[in-house]
């Protein structure tokens, strides 16, 4: 289209742009935002985890004195969240509750790591630490359903291990030995555990049970 006038060019800009130039002006704030926006987030975090990384190592400098240090992590969770640094605090509170012969306290501990775990590395690690603790505690369902929530092939290994310990400490042997005979069959996945090889052995001679005894929803 084209114009007699400069007036009615101007006319038909204010009449376009009452029309279109929202849009294309919103367009251009988020495009523009989306590029400074970028940036910004990507300064904005690297600040933010240098930040948290000094606040960790702040509450590390404690950790000989356990108020203070359990205060630090309070502390570090309120500014900062559940994020990986949270996580190891949460890792060496556990340890410390379970030097302290404190089960309960490791175990609300890896809990809530487990349940906030910025790392699928980390979510694992809580998780086996975690069954631990309740077979330490006897809590051997627990555990059971502890591990049976994992995800992920990479640790079927470590949590056939664990299914092992579990039901030989509630001294079902064969549901023992099958867990332990899985673990060495998925062996490669994980480091060796010594006694696996001697376990078996102690076990050879249990035999499967009858098919009106068997069946577990934890097996």
């Amino acid at each position: 289209m084209e114009f007699e006038t400069e007036e009615q060019q101007a006319e038909a800009v204010k009449k376009w742009f009452k029309e279109y130039g929202l849009t294309i002006v919103l367009g251009l704030v988020i495009g523009m935002g989306g590029v400074y926006g970028y940036r910004y987030y990507e300064t904005e975090k690297e600040a933010g985890f240098e930040q948290a990384s000094v606040a960790y190592t702040d509450a590390m400098a404690s950790i000989a004195d356990k108020t203070a240090f359990d205060g630090k992590v309070a502390q570090y969770k309120t500014e900062y969240g559940n994020n990986v640094y949270s996580n190891l605090l949460g890792f060496h509170q556990a340890k410390m509750a379970v030097d302290s012969n404190d089960l309960a306290a490791a175990e609300s501990v890896l809990a809530d790591v487990m349940a906030n775990a910025g790392h699928e590395v980390v979510e694992h690690t809580a998780r086996i630490r975690l069954a631990r603790v309740q077979i330490g505690q006897e809590k051997y369902e627990e555990a059971l359903t502890t591990i049976a929530g994992a995800k992920g092939d990479a640790y079927n290994y470590s949590y056939e291990l664990l299914r092992g310990d579990i039901w030989l400490a509630r001294g079902d042997q064969q549901k023992a030995k099958d867990a332990f005979a899985n673990a060495q069959e998925l062996s490669g996945q994980g480091p060796s555990h010594p006694d696996l090889a001697v376990l078996l052995a102690e076990l050879s001679s249990v035999s499967e049970p009858s098919a009106s005894m068997s069946g577990d929803a934890n097996e």
